[in-house]
């Protein structure tokens, strides 16, 4: 009687486990009103200071990306 309750204990305490590491590698699902994270975006180097800039906020002048300091310079430089 002893070793089937031992071996019941045993199988118990297995699967309490087992469904614990399940849970433990699954990615969390989001909340309701929760957005998705952030996407990884592009960088490119600025080709002025050599600043590392994300793509979409750089401005493509004659030479190449700049960041955004760097292009209102060069506008502001031009009449």
């Amino acid at each position: 009687m002893s070793k089937i309750l031992l071996t019941a204990f045993v199988i118990a305490a297995a699967i309490s486990i087992w469904s614990m590491l399940r849970k433990a590698n699954k990615p969390p699902t989001p909340k309701k009103g929760q957005s998705a994270p952030p996407r990884l975006r592009r960088m490119v180097r600025c080709t002025v200071c050599g600043a590392q800039v994300d793509e979409q906020l750089t401005l493509n002048h004659g030479r190449g990306p700049a960041c955004l300091e760097h292009s209102q310079q060069s506008h502001k430089a031009k009449p």
